[in-house]
């Protein structure tokens, strides 16, 4: 907790985030996906934590991900994020502390990405949006 504290106190974010893809993971061997009970188990203990978290849950074109980092070395990668899906579906219907968006919906700014912010209660601001993804601030 004093290592997140100190990260937060130093900066004037109203949001704060990390990005982990293996929270479905064994941790030991890193490579076998954990039963869904342990999974949730670890999500509703983080939340237990920082009780305002929320989880984001992302989601790719399988190929293309099957290509990108840590995807592309691990054994039964297919698999492993095909049952993840079905882990994070599974969760969002127990929780209200988390979103599904998807590298489309962030790419063509639809609706479900516009959402995300309601859900973090933050407000989308276009031109914000526009500069990150190196389009035209106009």
């Amino acid at each position: 907790k004093g290592f997140l504290e100190s990260i937060i106190n130093d900066c004037d974010a109203r949001v704060w985030g990390c990005k982990e893809i293996r929270w479905a993971v064994d941790y030991q061997d890193k490579k076998t996906l954990i039963p869904y009970k342990q999974f949730h188990k670890r999500l509703d203990h983080l939340k237990s934590l920082y009780p305002n978290c929320k989880f984001i849950f992302t989601e790719r074109d399988l190929e293309s991900q099957l290509k990108s980092g840590w995807w592309q070395t691990t054994e039964n990668a297919r698999d492993i994020i095909s049952k993840l899906k079905k882990y994070y579906q599974r969760y969002m219907k127990t929780s209200d502390n988390s979103y599904m968006v998807s590298y489309n919906d962030i790419v063509n700014c639809n609706n479900n990405f516009k959402d995300l912010f309601k859900f973090l209660g933050e407000e989308f601001n276009q031109r914000s949006y526009n500069k990150i993804i190196n389009k035209n601030p106009g």
